[in-house]
C-alpha cells in the first residue's frame, strides 16, 4: 500500500535511535521516521510544536466566530 509522506525530511528509525535530538534539530520542519519503508511517526522541534499549538488555537477561535 502506498503511503503519503508529509515531510521533506525522512530518516530511518535506526538512524533516529542513534541521536534523536540531533536528528530533530538538524533541519526545519517535520521529520518523518520510517520503519520498514513506512512512516512510523513524525517529529518536530519544541519550537515548531509551540507554533503548531498557536495555529491550532487560532483555528479554534476562528471557528467559534
Amino acid at each position: 500500500m502506498t503511503q503519503v509522506i508529509h515531510s521533506g525530511r525522512v530518516i530511518s528509525i535506526t538512524e533516529f535511535r542513534k541521536n534523536p535530538v540531533e536528528c530533530v534539530n538538524s533541519g526545519k520542519g517535520a521529520l518523518a521516521i520510517m520503519s520498514r519503508n513506512y512512516p512510523a511517526f513524525y517529529c518536530v522541534s519544541a519550537e515548531e510544536f509551540g507554533k503548531l499549538l498557536e495555529l491550532a488555537e487560532i483555528g479554534k477561535k476562528s471557528q467559534a466566530n
